[in-house]
């Protein structure tokens, strides 16, 4: 007797403790620690589908929560086949359009989202300036000045031409470099370069600089020059720029 009892005791503890390995709830299949089958949907042997699992909680033996997962790879994680929304944190901080914020604790609550900002630098003054440039030496639009307000990569379109490249042009084509000047740091950035055809006549054509596609300017209030990048024996370009006014030259696009 003693001995058929202690059978029956090692069978439930055994049983007991595989209930507490693993428990499922609504589901003979649990595919974690703790699993419950919201519809009892799923089938009694392998992984239940993605369709089955949205309705399924689980935890992990990491401690990891999946809701609509079986098999969350982060601490919580929710899985939902609806567009609207997974989650809903209502706290009174929430509101249209606004994010989701920490403190230095990481608890989280509803925030204004940050204003994006669009920096666009546009001309203030009409004027056309002929300025001529010596190889090496920049030289600069005498009238003409450009502020970014914010430090970024700017799109450009700041494109003077060539009115007479004279010989002031090297076997590869390149005639001059076009540069902004910090007014207060002097800082100097090349933004583009003029590339003429070695085939084509030397000026006189109106050849536009092309601007460098997107450059990294910090803010700041600049001023436009010119150089001949030419080796040849006669170094020197003219170049001409045509500046409308409210003329958008320059677009911010990331910081």
């Amino acid at each position: 007797m003693k001995k058929r009892m202690l059978f029956i005791s090692s069978l439930y503890l055994l049983g007991f403790g595989r209930y507490e390995a693993q428990i499922g709830i609504q589901t003979s299949n649990p595919q974690g620690t703790f699993h419950i089958d919201g519809a009892k949907d799923n089938a009694a042997t392998g992984v239940p589908t993605l369709a089955q699992q949205a309705n399924d909680v689980a935890v992990t033996p990491s401690g990891n929560v999946g809701i609509g997962t079986v098999s969350p790879s982060v601490k919580l994680e929710v899985t939902s086949p609806v567009l609207s929304g997974a989650i809903k944190i209502v706290d009174g901080s929430q509101g249209a359009g606004k994010v989701l914020t920490s403190d230095s604790n990481g608890v989280g609550s509803w925030s204004p989202a940050a204003t994006a900002i669009k920096a666009v630098v546009t001309a203030t003054t009409t004027s056309t300036v002929t300025t001529s440039s010596t190889q090496g030496v920049i030289t600069y639009f005498p009238t003409l000045r450009l502020d970014f307000p914010v430090s970024g990569y700017y799109s450009l379109s700041i494109n003077p031409h060539i009115v007479d490249a004279s010989t002031a042009r090297d076997p590869n084509g390149y005639v001059g470099g076009l540069y902004l000047r910090n007014t207060t740091t002097l800082a100097t950035i090349q933004i583009g370069a003029a590339n003429v055809n070695p085939g084509w006549p030397y000026g006189n054509y109106g050849y536009r600089f092309a601007s460098f596609p997107f450059k990294y300017v910090p803010a700041g209030n600049y001023e436009l020059g010119v150089t001949t990048l030419s080796t040849a024996s006669a170094q020197q370009s003219t170049f001409e720029y045509y500046l409308p006014i409210s003329t958008v030259v320059a677009v911010l696009f990331a910081q």
